[in-house]
């Protein structure tokens, strides 16, 4: 928890709900307007990675999953779409080896690799009633994503695509220090999505 005056730690928040604890949640969450929730996915890293999709109400420590994604390896997901009745979640191949990570020293980030024949997947989550549909595309990296809204029954998705995942290295720490500018150039993509 974070002071929003001086921006001092206030400690841990502690959850009662029984999700996986250590689970790595996206840069980004999203709140809901319609129902006044805060959204977020996490990843339990295990043999089989578990990709939650879960809502917080404000004030209340228990999370509500909306949907659960099982996957060898997962995504680095920073960012997600969201729209009143779906969550989409871009599965592009920079890829995390949770096992990898058991006696290891290393960042994070270290232990992604990138996997371009593995291909970039849309993941569109009905957040009623907790089921995927896959649609299979170019392979890209995102990063953040724009917009997320229901047009009829389709979903509309606008993002930031970039042929691989070398900003992630250009955005570092390292790089960044040295005082080079990173030449960021993503194209602007919007997908329509059927369910």
């Amino acid at each position: 928890m974070i002071d929003p005056d001086d921006l001092a730690s206030r400690g841990l928040v502690h959850y009662e709900d029984g999700l996986p604890a250590g689970l790595m949640m996206t840069a980004h969450p999203h709140f809901d307007h319609a129902s006044k929730a805060l959204v977020n996915v996490g990843t339990s890293l295990g043999r089989r990675n578990q990709i939650l999709v879960f809502h917080q109400k404000p004030g209340e420590s228990k999370r509500q999953i909306e949907g659960s994604l099982s996957l060898e390896r997962s995504p680095y997901l920073h960012d997600f779409g969201v729209s009143e009745r779906h969550v989409v979640l871009i599965d592009h191949p920079l890829r995390i080896s949770g096992l990898s990570m058991l006696f290891s020293n290393r960042s994070l980030m270290e232990h992604h690799r990138w996997e371009p024949e593995q291909g970039t997947r849309l993941r569109l989550l009905d957040r009623q009633s907790g089921l995927w549909s896959t649609y299979e595309t170019d392979t890209f990296f995102c990063f953040h994503t724009v917009n997320c809204f229901d047009d009829g029954e389709d979903v509309v998705f606008d993002f930031l695509a970039y042929g691989d995942a070398s900003v992630v290295s250009a955005l570092g720490t390292e790089a960044l220090a040295s005082g080079q500018r990173p030449a960021l150039t993503p194209r602007y993509l919007r997908a329509r999505l059927r369910p």
